[in-house]
Parts: C-alpha cells; sequence; structure tokens
C-alpha cells in the first residue's frame, strides 16, 4: 500500500454508533437544554429570555464541544474506534507527487 491508494475501511457498529451520539447528539441537546435553562433563568432577574436563551445556550454549547473534544483524545487511544484498513480497492498508476 502506498499514498494514493483507495483503500476500503471498517469500524465496528456499536463503536459507530457511540461516536455519531456523543459527537452529535451531545452538543445538539447542550445547545437545547442551555437555552431553555437561561431563558427561565434570565427571566425572573427582569432579563430579556431571548438574550437568557442565547447566552445559555452558547455556554452549554462550548462546554459540550469541549467536552466531546476531551471524550475523542481518550477514544482515538481506544483500539475499537480506530478504523482498520480491510481491503485495498485500487493502486495509484503513478508515483505521488507534481508532475514536471
Amino acid at each position: 500500500m502506498s499514498g494514493g491508494d483507495r483503500v476500503q475501511i471498517s469500524l465496528s457498529d456499536m463503536s459507530f454508533l457511540k461516536a455519531s451520539l456523543v459527537i452529535y447528539l451531545v452538543p445538539t441537546l447542550a445547545l437545547v437544554v442551555g437555552a431553555l435553562t437561561g431563558s427561565q433563568y434570565a427571566e425572573p432577574r427582569g432579563i430579556d429570555p431571548n438574550t437568557g436563551a442565547l447566552v445559555g445556550g452558547v455556554i452549554a454549547l462550548a462546554v459540550a464541544l469541549i467536552g466531546t473534544q476531551a471524550w475523542g483524545r481518550r477514544r482515538a487511544k481506544d483500539k475499537c474506534y480506530v478504523p482498520t484498513i480491510t481491503r485495498i480497492l485500487s493502486r495509484q498508476s503513478e508515483p505521488a507527487g507534481p508532475k514536471s
């Protein structure tokens, strides 16, 4: 195998599902919950609920993205989350690099 070859990779279904949930669902839920919480927190304090929702949503989303990134770094060392090359589909016919 060399650079430019087309390959097929695989990842276990459970690892793919867990990673997808963490990457997509957790930040989305954090944004919604943060916006709802920010709105509820702001209203009794005389702050516009939309402003509270915006601030709460952004803070919750930022925390979720930082947490997701940390989760990804820890899982990168776990072999079940690392895709493996299962076969070579086609080989590159010419060496890689700029043509002169």
